[in-house]
């Protein structure tokens, strides 16, 4: 009859518009798992990153720190060595003046 038939017809398209439907959010769906790997990927890569840089900085701090602790070690012994030195010169001062006043009692 013509009732069932419109009916009929009236299913078939909306079948059609639900197999469309169904096929879009395939597409999306696809797109999503997609971005999704593409994000986990990159997060990965941006791990990895920053692993390295906390690397990086690690050893930038341990050579900031031996470098600190050269740069100390140094003063201590420029100050030992000017220490030295003043002392050698304190020495070298009072035999000199010693040794004038030897000579000027000598004559």
């Amino acid at each position: 009859s013509g009732a069932e038939r419109g009916q009929l017809e009236f299913l078939q398209v909306e079948l059609q518009t639900l197999l469309s439907k169904i096929a879009l959010l395939e597409d999306y769906n696809a797109e999503m798992a997609a971005a999704k790997a593409r994000s986990e990927a990159e997060a990965v890569r941006l791990e990895g990153q920053v692993i390295r840089l906390r690397l990086d900085c690690r050893k930038l701090e341990d050579s900031a720190a031996a470098g600190t602790a050269t740069v100390k070690e140094k003063d201590m012994l420029l100050k030992d060595l000017n220490k030295q030195l003043e002392a050698m010169q304190n020495d070298f001062a009072n035999r000199s003046t010693k040794d004038a006043e030897d000579a000027a009692r000598a004559f």
